[in-house]
């Protein structure tokens, strides 16, 4: 498994922190061959999102092409506008939606 970034590490809720942070696991299952170029368009993809927090997983054994991210946000709000803010940026969705 290969790490690409790290986040917080996930923590129950206290009373002394009432708003946790909240987790949103995504996972994608790849065609075959085509690891590497997922990977280079997540490198620069990624780069559209600079503040956040997320973790990606990919196995190259095992169950093969399938790929986890794992994104941080401090709470729902945060995560709207970090997806708001990155699809408002030219060429976030050319590097994630296929033509």
């Amino acid at each position: 498994m290969s790490i690409l970034v790290g986040i917080p590490q996930p923590r129950p809720k206290s009373d002394d922190q009432p708003n946790p942070n909240i987790y949103e696991l995504r996972s994608y299952w790849l065609k075959p061959g085509t690891l590497i170029e997922w990977g280079n368009l997540w490198h620069k993809g990624v780069q559209y999102r600079p503040d956040a927090k997320v973790l990606g997983v990919f196995s190259q054994i095992g169950d093969l092409y399938n790929v986890h991210h794992m994104w941080s946000y401090k709470n729902f709000q945060h995560r709207k506008q970090m997806r708001t803010n990155a699809w408002a940026k030219p060429g976030w969705s050319e590097k994630y939606v296929e033509n």
